[in-house]
């Protein structure tokens, strides 16, 4: 996969919120039967994002210093 800067800040948003908080608000504006069967996916795919995707941002922002 392959992501431009801007998705990546996009990324970076979406799970400097957490995961906890996501999936409450989530389950607040949506409902939780959207997202019950997920969850467990979810916290994995943030998990992923901050680990493998967040450095790759780090990266970008300290080249453009």
């Amino acid at each position: 996969m392959s992501l431009n800067e801007t998705e990546i800040r996009a990324l970076d948003a979406l799970v400097g919120y957490g995961d906890t908080a996501f999936l409450k608000a989530f389950k607040d504006k949506l409902g939780e039967a959207y997202i019950r069967d997920h969850e467990k996916g979810l916290r994995s795919l943030f998990e992923t994002i901050r680990r493998d995707v967040l450095p790759r941002l780090r990266e970008i922002e300290s080249s453009s210093r």
